[in-house]
Formats: C-alpha cells, structure tokens, sequence
C-alpha cells in the first residue's frame, strides 16, 4: 500500500519499531500496526542487532506491505534505536511500538484525530491494558485528564501513561527542541522523555479509551532494580540541574515522592528491606508530610496508575469508550494439530518424520507449559508456570500414534488428546480423504469413465499419460470434494473406489478400540472426530448433525466407558447449528482448526482453535507455531 503525503487531514505517521530478538513477539506487533484503521503510515523497523529470527519474520511482513521500512545496526540499546528512527522518520507524527506490545486497531485513528483538531495539544496518550508474558490482558491501567500534566510527571502521581507504545507525538516536539530518548535513563526514559518535553511547553493530553497493550515479561527493562532506581535519581537529578522544578518545596515533594516509589520497588519486587527502608527514611526528611503516607500505607507500585483488573465487574461495564471490550479470564492456551507421525514417506501428504516431531516437542517444551486441554479449559486445572501454555491434540486415530509419537510424548511428560473416526475404526479403514489418495496413488488404470460435467476445468479431465498426471489430479480433486455438499461427495467418491478396483483397501492402518481404551492410561484423552468424517457444515440436516455427533460418541462410550466431552470438527468446519448441535449431541467442548490461539475473551468453548503443524522445513513449523505463518497468509488474502 502507497502511503499518500502529509497533509493536514490525514497527516503521515512514523511508526518506530525497535527490535531486539523478538522472534515470539515482533509479529503481533507489526501486524496490530498495519491493522490500523488509519492507513497513512510508514513503519521503520529497526533491528538493534538480533541474534534470533527477527529479521526474517520482518523480511516476510515487508514484502507484504510496501509501508514497512527495514533498517540494521550494531546493538545499540532502545534509546538511541528510537532516536535513529526519529531521524529517519519522515511523518508530522511520531508513534513508537515495542516490539512486544500490540495496539487496538483504533488506536492512531482516535489519537490523530485529537493532535489535528487542536493545534495546541503536541502529544497525546490514552488507558492501556496490562498483559502477560502469553498476551493474556489482566488489568486496565487508566489514566487522567488533567491540565497540570508536568506537576503529574514530576510527582509522579501515575495520572499520565507515558509508556512508549501509548504516546503519539507532533514531530515538533522533537524537530524545535532537539530532545531525544536519554540512554541513561532506561528504562524510565519514556519519563524522562515526556517530563523534558513538556517542560518546555508543548502541552500533551488525555485520550479516553484502552488502545493499547503493554506486555509485562519477566525480563524485561523495567524489571531490572538496579537500572530502574539509576534511572529514576537520574530523571530527578537532570529536572533539578534543568531548573525544571517550579519552587524549592515542589521539588522537595517530587524527590520524596520518588524515593518512596523506589522504597515500594526494593521492598516488593525486590526484597531488600533495609535498602527500602533507607528510601522511606530518606522520602520524610526530604518532605516530612509524607510520614502520613507511610503511616497510612505504602502502596508500592511499578506502575502508579489507577488499576482495574479486568475480571472486575466494575471495571467490565465502565470501559471502553472508543470500542467494545473483551472479558477474559486468562484461559488462553495453544492447541497444535497433529494427524500422522510416521517416517514413512507419501507422495500426496507425507506424514510428520519422527526425527521431526520430537524437534517440535522440544522446542514447545523449552517455550511452552503443556497442558491437557479438556482439563484446562473444562475443569481449570492449571499448572503453577509463567510460561504460555499449549496443548498437543491428534485427528483420525491412526495407528501410528501409539508407535512414533506416544513414546516421544511420554519422554517429554506431555498430555494429549486423541479423536477418532467411530465408522474409521469400526472398518479398519482411513477417512475417504486418505482413501482417495492411496487409490489414485496405487492404481494402474490411466482413465476413469467419471461424470464431470459439474467439475471445474482443470478436473474434467480423468484420463493421465503417466503417474505424476493422475497425483496431480488426486491432489486438486481433494479441495474439490471438500466444496462439494456431503450427499454429492459420498457419490463421487464410490463411484471413484469402484473405478479404481485394482487397488487393495488399506486396512491396518488405524487404532482398534482395545488400543483406544489404553489411552487414558497414557494421559491421552479420547474425543469424537464424528462417525463419517462429514463437512459437518455442508447442507446437513439438524436431525443428521445429532446423529454424527451423537452415534460417535456413543460409539466411544461404548468402548471406552464414557461419553467423550470434546468433538473434533472435521476439517474445522462449524456454524451455529454444528455447535448447537454438539451441545444438544452432549460435548462440552468443540476444536477447529483457526490457525490462533484459544482466548477465553473471543472464543466460546465449542470454538477452540488449533494451529495444524505439518511435515515441512522447521523453521517454517516454528514462524506456524509462533503464529507468524497464519498471519501472513491472512494478510495475503485481504491484499487479494
């Protein structure tokens, strides 16, 4: 997309990006910038000396967005990595976006509007949300509409939201003042940045509205005591030298305010009471009224402003003004989506090597907290871990599960989930996709008499010269049979089998129920994935949906001893009438394949999706598993 040029409607806005490996997370943020509503940007990426896979995922979104610039250097730290961008930034507007935080798609076009329509406003911030290491929002921070916008800074009295992500900016702020991010001062140098900057008169204000997200990692900059109390005396320190407090006793105020913002840091967050105690001692004598605080209680606080977390009633019903708000209750896991795992190789769908899913299982070991998924979403059993949490789930009930991927996944101590095909079980044989593909690829008839009237054009033709012909005909037919309305493919595929009667049915390759029952034994749980493997939301009838997903599990009940509660979609296909259906059929919870995480606050429990992982070059398995891969391909289609 072609920026147009500054102007006073739509001015430009440069958003500066550092990046520092931030392989997990630079692609929510790049994606959440180029979902802005408002459309006139240039997005400066800097790389600040990555050792990761950054550049590679910036590299993906930049051919996708001619809006992305992309610069290296040396690490330099983010300070001066945000200067370099101001530097090369040509927009009359300034945002910055950490490359772990995420914006609210309004969020430029609320605070734009504000900088345009008063010319004696320079810089704006608004609310944000306080999210976890997984992304999961947990509270609101808020801020306040007020005129004395310095005082608030200088006090520190957690009115004004000066985080980097959440300030939009009029370049002049920095264009007529020379002002720049302090590298001593991180990581408080958005502060420092925002105190020097209204000192000298260019006014900021408050924007109603949580347009933002703050990830909190474990860490992070503003994690680090040591670098948080060196910046904070320094900010006080360079306002004193500056002149920028407006009497003796304000400032006496300020720096005892600050002292006990630090004595809160070293007593909670760092457990160093008598260094705390130190700054509480040092707070009275510099502004003796103070003691009151002390006495009252001392809240200490990394972040100052006003709190509510999200779970709060309250706190639901009051916000948002500029958009509807999302409850969650940090119920947020990834499902990744197996089917085969076999080192057995396949010309039209080749299963998972081995070699393979044991590299996957470690590298979500290392990054992951595996959890059962029924057990976590359904009964809230959760594990005491700061790490993301994921599930690992299989579709069909293949055989090859018990000897390739179960041992792995009880090497690795990880839970799974299993859902099978009842009619697929019953017979010993695959779903008809499989089937289609072991008969195309095993036959030696090179035509099939098949009526293709109603076929697109590259499928009327059933007649091959050679082998790699008739795969590729097997291979587009597949999608096709998809399309087709439940009725209508059952039709085409036995007419297909009978045609193609040279070639034996392959019996062996799924789980019997014996071996099905063993799996709780394995903490594997048993779901349905139907009794056919139907398009369950093509052209069904309400009274079909119920028995394909009631028959199955009542199959399974039978074999097993209970009615699963977890009904695999096949193909991830589902409307309203399939959920509705699966509550009626008695399932508890329904799995599709939306490439995205499970987040309580968007999807109901008979939505839950899963990211399918295939067999295929492993750094593409990881950008898939840090839902970098889905994000692309969505952009690829709305570009489209």
């Amino acid at each position: 997309m072609e920026s147009p040029a500054n102007n006073s409607a739509h001015p430009l806005v440069s958003v500066i990006i550092p990046c520092f490996n931030a392989t997990k997370y630079i692609g929510l943020a790049i994606e959440s910038a180029l979902n802005q509503t408002y459309k006139n940007l240039e997005i400066i990426i800097i790389n600040d000396g990555s050792t990761d896979n950054s550049e590679e995922i910036i590299q993906h979104y930049q051919k996708l967005d001619n809006r992305l610039i992309y610069l290296t250097q040396q690490n330099q730290g983010v300070s001066l990595t945000r200067n370099r961008g101001i530097e090369t930034a040509k927009g009359d507007l300034i945002a910055f976006l950490d490359s772990d935080d995420a914006w609210e798609p309004e969020n430029l076009e609320i605070k734009v509007k504000e900088l345009i329509s008063d010319p004696e406003v320079h810089w704006v911030f608004s609310d944000m949300y306080l999210a976890d290491e997984s992304f999961t929002k947990t509270e609101i921070l808020e801020g306040v509409n007020t005129e004395d916008i310095l005082d608030s800074l200088l006090l520190r009295r957690g009115e004004i939201i000066h985080a980097p992500s959440g300030i939009v900016l009029k370049k002049e702020c920095f264009t007529q003042t020379g002002i720049r991010f302090d590298p001593r001062a991180t990581p408080t140098e958005d502060l420092d940045l925002c105190i020097r900057i209204s000192a000298k008169g260019y006014q900021g204000k408050y924007v109603p509205g949580v347009l933002w997200t703050y990830r909190v990692l474990s860490g992070s900059l503003s994690r680090n005591l040591d670098k948080l109390e060196a910046g904070n005396l320094l900010i006080m320190n360079k306002a004193a030298n500056e002149g920028i407090f407006r009497s003796f006793w304000f400032k006496q105020h300020c720096f005892s305010n600050n002292y006990l913002i630090l004595a809160g840091i070293w007593w909670v967050n760092g457990n160093k009471k008598l260094k705390a105690l130190s700054y509480i001692l040092k707070s009275i004598l510099y502004y003796p009224p103070n003691l009151l605080k002390v006495l009252s209680k001392l809240k200490p606080n990394l972040y100052q402003a006003k709190r509510t977390p999200l779970a709060s009633p309250e706190g639901l019903l009051k916000r948002n003004r500029a958009f509807k708000i999302r409850i969650n209750n940090k119920k947020n896991v990834t499902t990744f989506l197996f089917h085969r795992v076999n080192p057995l190789r396949d010309p039209l769908w080749n299963p998972i090597h081995p070699e393979h899913f044991e590299q996957i299982i470690v590298y979500l070991k290392k990054h992951f907290e595996f959890v059962a998924l029924r057990d976590y979403i359904l009964n809230d059993i959760r594990p005491e871990t700061g790490k993301p949490l994921c599930a690992i789930g299989f579709d069909d009930g293949y055989r090859d599960f018990l000897e390739h991927a179960l041992p792995i996944l009880k090497k690795y101590d990880c839970p799974s989930s299993m859902y099978v095909v009842t009619d697929c079980i019953d017979k010993d044989l695959p779903p008809w996709t499989y089937m289609l593909n072991h008969y195309f690829i095993n036959t030696t008839k090179e035509r099939i008499n098949l009526d293709t009237r109603d076929f697109p054009g590259h499928l009327k033709k059933t007649e091959w010269k050679n082998k790699q012909e008739r795969l590729l005909f097997a291979k587009q037919l597949n999608p096709y049979m998809k399309s087709l309305s439940n009725i209508d493919r059952e039709a085409v595929y036995e007419k297909i089998i009978s045609e193609l009667n040279d070639v034996t049915p392959p019996h062996g390759l799924m789980l019997n129920w014996e071996e099905i029952k063993s799996l709780k034994d394995h903490k594997c749980e048993v779901g349905s994935h139907t009794v056919s493997h139907p398009v369950l939301s093509k052209k069904l009838t309400y009274d079909e949906l119920i028995r394909e997903l009631k028959q199955s599990g009542l199959s399974i009940e039978k074999h097993t001893g209970s009615f699963p509660d977890t009904i695999s979609y096949p193909f991830g296909a589902y409307n309203d009438d399939v959920k509705k259906a699966s509550l009626d059929a008695g399932y508890r919870l329904g799995v599709t394949v939306n490439p995205e995480p499970y987040d309580s606050s968007r999807h109901d429990t008979f939505e839950v999706p899963r990211i399918e992982l295939f067999d295929e070059p492993f750094l593409k398995t990881k950008l898939r598993i840090n839902e970098i891969v889905p994000r692309i391909v969505k952009i690829l289609s709305l570009k489209g």
